[in-house]
């Protein structure tokens, strides 16, 4: 059966618990087995946390992913959502799935990845694996300081197509970190529509770009939107 099934959503969600859902002990030596067996090319671990969360239950998931931590290693994206309680556990979590190498996509709705250390970020946005960051409260500090180290590394071991989203980045912070400024009308027709995919319902504002000292072909584009309905402000690196 595991050879036909495409994906895989472990989710940790109140909702899903207070429903008809079977509920299955980790204590169950039958069936957990044989869903720790199961893989797919797809596989996303997603942590939807409530205040009123039901926190026994939760630790009982929690134990489970340390006890099981292959399993959770073979996760290729994550999303985080309200986890005050949890967060030592959930940052040792995501930094064990970086290090696996699967993990390409990382999605923030909460404040956990300012407490992931610099190290942990820049070497997952440089790894081969790692595709694309959502993270609003993402510092663009810690970003600049990827940037920096990009521009550090030999350009052929570079990979390209890497996506960064958070909500803030100063025009004046971005030149004074080596952005130049770049005219909308400059920019190749392929890369703006790379950047038109990704920013969704948004219109960009100011646009600019960094190349890596050793090879000019490969540059780094910082855009700057806001939403056209919700008027929320976002800033998006796309590594070229």
């Amino acid at each position: 059966m595991s050879k036909t099934i495409s994906s895989i959503d472990f989710d940790i969600d109140q909702q899903l618990i207070d429903t008809t859902w079977t509920r299955i002990s980790q204590a169950d030596n039958t069936i957990v087995p044989l869903l720790l067996r199961l893989d797919a090319p797809n596989r996303h671990l997603s942590f939807w946390g409530e205040e009123e969360f039901d926190r026994t239950v939760l630790s009982n998931y929690m134990e489970m992913l340390a006890r099981y931590s292959n399993f959770s290693k073979g996760f290729e994206s994550i999303t985080l959502d309200f986890l005050p309680e949890l967060s030592t556990f959930v940052i040792r979590l995501v930094e064990d799935m970086a290090s696996a190498g699967r993990l390409r996509s990382f999605v923030a709705c909460t404040d956990e990845p300012a407490d992931l250390p610099v190290s942990f970020w820049n070497s997952f946005f440089l790894s081969n694996s790692f595709e694309s960051v959502t993270a609003d409260l993402l510092s663009i500090d810690v970003v600049l300081r990827v940037v920096a180290q990009w521009k550090q590394m030999d350009p052929h071991t570079l990979v390209p197509s890497k996506v960064v989203r958070i909500i803030t980045a100063p025009p004046n912070t971005l030149v004074n970190a080596g952005m130049t400024p770049v005219p909308m009308e400059s920019v190749e027709t392929k890369v703006l529509k790379k950047i038109e995919r990704n920013i969704g319902c948004s219109r960009i504002t100011s646009l600019f770009c960094i190349d890596h000292p050793a090879d000019p072909s490969r540059t780094i584009y910082i855009v700057r939107t806001v939403h056209v309905v919700f008027e929320k402000r976002s800033c998006f690196l796309f590594f070229d």
